[in-house]
């Protein structure tokens, strides 16, 4: 992976990039092995808060017959990072995906996954 952060005063551009593969145990079928995936994000700061979009593209390794062989998604952030060292984040994992499940239903494609998460430093 790699990772550039650009400050511009109070503001600064993220951006990063990487590719990873996940090993997985063979399911009943043994039929999935694993993951290839690639992520690109954005980022903008101006003073205590961030934004992120992340694009990813993961391909089930080897290809699945039948199926689609790969799958975008973005996912979506900000955070408030308060006067007291703790971090408020709010987002959404999968909040797009491509392709559409075509019957309507989420259980076929990638589930959207909201999330409110806070982080303190002691």
């Amino acid at each position: 992976g790699a990772h550039g952060r650009w400050s511009l005063g109070e503001q600064a551009i993220d951006l990063g990039a990487s590719l990873g593969r996940v090993r997985l145990l063979p399911d009943a079928a043994a039929v999935h092995s694993g993951y290839d995936q690639a992520a690109l994000s954005f980022g903008l700061d101006r003073g205590a808060f961030t934004g992120t979009i992340t694009g990813r593209l993961p391909a089930p390794q080897p290809p699945l017959p039948g199926s689609v062989q790969r799958w975008t998604s973005i996912d979506l952030g900000v955070t408030w990072r308060m006067p007291w060292q703790g971090q408020l984040s709010i987002g959404a994992q999968n909040l797009w995906t491509n392709p559409p499940p075509t019957t309507g239903d989420e259980s076929e494609n990638q589930a959207r996954v909201p999330y409110v998460q806070y982080h303190q430093d002691l």
